[in-house]
C-alpha cells in the first residue's frame, strides 16, 4: 500500500495538534519515536520504545515544551496583521506556512538565548548540536593567582589564600583573596580534590572555545584546543571529563577589594560561584549523540580575572603540542617556560632573559638530582621546539641556567 492510500490515524484533539507540530519539525525517524511516546502517555501505557529511543523522546519532549512556550510568546507579540493572518489558518495550513517557519526561527533564538540550535524548523531535531568554530590560538594567563592555584597541594587548601599584588619592595600590602571548596564533589567520585596543571590546560582550552563563539562543545574539541592532534582515546576523554566534573562542582571565591583599596586604578573583581560555569548535556557531534557535551554559560572566571588585569598573552595552539608526554611535571615545566618567556617579551618588563635552573626546579616541583638531570634534557627539547614555533629566536645553555634570545 502506498503512503498516499494509507488510512490516516485519528488522534484525540488533545494531542493531535502537538503531533502535527512535531511532524512539521522533526525527521520521520524522530517523529515516529515521538508519536509512540506521546500516544503512550495519552493512553497511560508504556511507549513501545527501546531504552535509547525512550531517552531520545524524553530529551525532545522537554525541549519541545520550552520551544512551544517561546513560540506562544512570539505569536502574542506578533503585529496585528500577522495575528489576523493566523486566525484564518487551520493548524495544518499554519504548520506548512512560511509564517510558521519565521516564527519558529525567532522562538528558537528566544528560548535558547542565542546558543546552538535546539529546535529549528523543517526537518531538524530538538537535541542541540555542538558548535564547531575551530581555534588556533589560546589565551595564557600571566597573573600571580593563575601561576599558583593550578599546582596547590591538599594541605594548601585549608582556609583562604592571600596573594599580595603590590610591587616588589613596597611597604603597602594589596591582597587578592582566593578560596576554593570541593565539598560538592562528595566521596562517590574518585576525583582528586585539588587543581592540577592538566586542569589548567582543560580550562584554557574551554575559555578559548567560548571566546571563539562556541557555547556547546565536545570533549574532542577540548582535546584539540589543548594542543593535541588526532582522535582522543577513551583515557583522554575520561581525563577531560573528570577535570570538567571537578571544576564545575568546585566553588571559588576571588576578590581584590583590598588591592583596590590600596591602588585605586586597579579594576575591581569579585566572583563567588563555580570555577567552571557549565553543565553536561546530550548533543549531536558529527551526526552522533553524545551524553558528555558541555554547555558553557560564561567565560571561565579565572581567565576573565587575568584578562581584566591585562595580565594575559595569546599563544598559538600548536605551542602546546610539544614532544613531551603530558605528565604533571612536564606540564609544569612547559607552563613555567611559557609564562617566564612571555613576561620577558613584554616591552614593559625588566625581567632578565636568563632563567636559572634553580628557579625552574623550585617552580616545577623538581627536587632530586636525578629529576634535575632529566629536567635539563626536557628543557632543551622544549626550547628547540619553541625555536621551530618562532616563540623564541635562540637560547644558550650555561652551567647554572639558560639565556633566551627572542
Amino acid at each position: 500500500m502506498s503512503d498516499e492510500t494509507k488510512e490516516k490515524t485519528e488522534y484525540p484533539a488533545s494531542i493531535d495538534s502537538t503531533l502535527q507540530m512535531l511532524k512539521a519539525t522533526l525527521t520521520p525517524e524522530r517523529y515516529a519515536i515521538m508519536e509512540a511516546f506521546i500516544v503512550g502517555l495519552n493512553n497511560h501505557t508504556m511507549p513501545a520504545l527501546d531504552t535509547e529511543q525512550y531517552k531520545t523522546a524524553k530529551t525532545i519532549f522537554e525541549a519541545f515544551r520550552e520551544f512551544t512556550a517561546a513560540l506562544q510568546a512570539e505569536i502574542e507579540e506578533a503585529d496585528p496583521e500577522t495575528q489576523k493572518q493566523m486566525q484564518n489558518m487551520n493548524i495544518s495550513d499554519f504548520l506548512s506556512s512560511d509564517l510558521f517557519s519565521e516564527l519558529a526561527d525567532k522562538a528558537a533564538k528566544r528560548f535558547e538565548d542565542g546558543s546552538t540550535s535546539l529546535f529549528l524548523t523543517s526537518n531538524s531535531d530538538l537535541i542541540p548540536r555542538v558548535n564547531n568554530t575551530p581555534i588556533d590560538k589560546l589565551d595564557f594567563p600571566l597573573d600571580k593567582v593563575n601561576s599558583y592555584i593550578w599546582r596547590l597541594l591538599e594541605d594548601d587548601l585549608q582556609g583562604q589564600l592571600a596573594f599580595d599584588m603590590s610591587p616588589s619592595k613596597s611597604a603597602k600590602k594589596a591582597d587578592v583573596i582566593y578560596t576554593i571548596n570541593f565539598s560538592e564533589i562528595g566521596n562517590e567520585l574518585s576525583i582528586t580534590k585539588r587543581l592540577e596543571p592538566f586542569d589548567k590546560r582543560v580550562y584554557m582550552a574551554i575559555a578559548a572555545l567560548y571566546k571563539a563563539g562556541n557555547t556547546t562543545v565536545s570533549l574532542g574539541q577540548i582535546y584539540h584546543a589543548m594542543g593535541n592532534n588526532g582522535t582522543p582515546g577513551l583515557n583522554d576523554k575520561t581525563a577531560i571529563n573528570n577535570s570538567i566534573t571537578k571544576m564545575r562542582r568546585a566553588m571559588i571565591f576571588l576578590n581584590n577589594k583590598k588591592e583596590v583599596d590600596v591602588y585605586k586604578n586597579r579594576v575591581p573583581f569579585e566572583y563567588e560561584d563555580y570555577l567552571l560555569p557549565c553543565k553536561i548535556i546530550r548533543a549531536f557531534v558529527n551526526g552522533q549523540i553524545t551524553d558528555s557535551a558541555v554547555r558553557l554559560y560564561d567565560e571561565p572566571p579565572v581567565i576573565r580575572f587575568a584578562r581584566e588585569r591585562n595580565q594575559i598573552t595569546t599563544i598559538p595552539r600548536s605551542l602546546l603540542d610539544t614532544p613531551l608526554n603530558k605528565t604533571r611535571q612536564n606540564i609544569l615545566i612547559e607552563d613555567y617556560l611559557i609564562d617566564r618567556i612571555s613576561h620577558m617579551k613584554n616591552t614593559k618588563s625588566k625581567l632578565s632573559n636568563k632563567i636559572l635552573y634553580k628557579t625552574i626546579f623550585e617552580n616545577t616541583e623538581i627536587k632530586t638530582a636525578k629529576q634535575q638531570g632529566r629536567a635539563k634534557n626536557k628543557i632543551r627539547q622544549l626550547l628547540d621546539f619553541y625555536k621551530k614555533q618562532a616563540f623564541i629566536k635562540d637560547y644558550r645553555e650555561g652551567s647554572d641556567g639558560i639565556t633566551i634570545s627572542y
